[in-house]
């Protein structure tokens, strides 16, 4: 008899656990693209998703905030040296006047 509730208590067990552990990795609801990767970039990222510890979507993501965050700094660059050809010096403040 406490083989069979041993048993019965075992599977419980490995069910509830399934359970969680399936919970933990469902899915995300975030959107998803599909990208081709040629075979030598597939390689790279994949060591380079190892040598981190990260799943390989987590590093694609990772990379593409860095590189959305250079575009930014390009961008950003760009404007200031637009502004920087309309610049007057005569309109420009000391720090001294302007922070006394």
């Amino acid at each position: 008899m406490a083989n069979i509730f041993l048993k019965l208590l075992y599977s419980v067990l490995f069910v509830l656990h399934f359970r969680k552990e399936k919970e933990l990795f469902m899915p995300t609801k975030n959107p998803r693209i599909n990208v081709v990767l040629n075979p030598r970039i597939y390689a790279d990222m994949q060591t380079l998703s190892e040598a981190r510890g990260l799943s390989m979507s987590s590093l694609v993501e990772d990379l593409i905030e860095d590189a959305l965050e250079i575009q930014e700094d390009i961008a950003l660059v760009a404007l200031a040296d637009e502004r920087k050809k309309s610049l007057k010096k005569s309109e420009l403040v000391s720090h001294k006047k302007a922070w006394g």
